[in-house]
C-alpha cells in the first residue's frame, strides 16, 4: 500500500534555528509489519506514466492523489477544491528542472514556522525506496525522545520527493516509510 502526505505550511516568522546533524550516517529503516496485516492496506498509483508508487497506510485513513501529492489521512469533506483528507501524512512530487525544489534548510526553516510547540531539527541520512535520502525529525525541546513532525526529502528518477509526517505515530509512520516503493 502506497500512502502519499501533503502538507501546506505558511510564513508566519523567521525562525533561523540551525538544524543539528546526526552523527549517523546512513540508517536504514527496519520493518516492522508483515504484508499481511489484516489493518493496513496497498495503495498503488501510476504517476504521469513515469513510475509507479506504492506503498500501506491503516485502514483506518484513506490515500489520495491530490494535485502534485498524494495524501493519508481521515476522509473530510472537499472544501472548494482542496484534498479530501485530513493529511496527516503526505508526499510531495516536483521536477527539479521547473526550479519548483525548494533547499533542505528552506523546508526545515516552513516546519520551524508551522510548528505550535518548541522543536529542535535533527538530521541525518537514511535509505527509503530503495534510495538515499535526508530525513529531519523534529524533537520537541522539552522531551527529546519525543518526535513531533518528520520531513524526508530525496530525489529519484528526475522527480523530487518531500515527506511529511504530521500527525500519524512513529510507528505507524516507520511501516509507511519501509513499504514505500517506486518502480518503472
Amino acid at each position: 500500500m502506497i500512502i502519499f502526505f501533503v502538507a501546506c505550511s505558511t510564513r508566519e516568522n523567521e525562525n533561523n534555528t540551525p538544524a543539528q546533524n546526526a552523527s549517523v550516517p546512513i540508517k536504514q529503516i527496519s520493518k516492522s509489519i508483515s504484508d499481511n496485516d489484516s489493518n493496513w492496506q496497498t495503495y498503488v498509483d501510476t504517476i504521469n506514466t513515469e513510475f509507479t508508487m506504492s506503498f500501506s497506510h491503516p485502514k483506518t485513513l484513506f490515500a489520495e492523489h491530490f494535485e502534485n501529492s498524494v495524501c493519508i489521512g481521515k476522509k473530510i469533506k472537499i472544501v472548494e477544491n482542496g484534498p479530501a483528507t485530513t493529511m496527516d501524512c503526505s508526499i510531495w512530487m516536483d521536477d527539479p528542472s521547473e526550479g519548483y525544489v525548494k533547499p533542505i534548510d528552506t523546508l526545515i526553516r516552513y516546519v520551524l514556522e508551522k510548528s505550535k510547540t518548541e522543536v529542535e531539527p535533527v538530521k541525518d541520512t537514511i535509505n527509503i525506496a530503495n534510495t538515499k535520502a535526508i530525513r529531519v525529525q523534529f524533537l520537541s525541546k522539552a522531551d527529546k525522545s519525543v518526535v513531533i513532525t518528520q520531513l524526508i526529502t530525496f530525489n529519484k528518477y528526475e522527480t523530487s520527493f518531500e515527506i511529511y509526517n504530521d500527525s500519524l505515530s512513529p510507528r505507524d509512520f516507520v511501516i509507511f516509510t519501509n513499504s514505500l516503493k517506486i518502480e518503472k
